[in-house]
């Protein structure tokens, strides 16, 4: 599935999370989390629910239509 990176950056915002806060909470790599934010990268769905649980936010929310 592709990440939206823009509904992932606001997220972050929202929830005042960095890159390395995120990967603190979500348990996921710096390296994932940046090829998420650059855009055009695809993620599977477990990371991308573990990146949304540690934003609270539903994970679709976080996906490309």
């Amino acid at each position: 599935m592709e990440v939206n990176k823009n509904k992932l950056k606001e997220a972050m915002l929202d929830k005042c999370f960095n890159i390395s806060g995120l990967r603190r909470a979500s348990g996921v790599s710096q390296t994932t989390i940046n090829r998420m934010l650059k855009g055009g990268s695809m993620a599977n769905t477990a990371t991308i629910g573990k990146v949304a649980k540690a934003l609270g936010v539903p994970a679709k929310d976080l996906i490309s239509e």
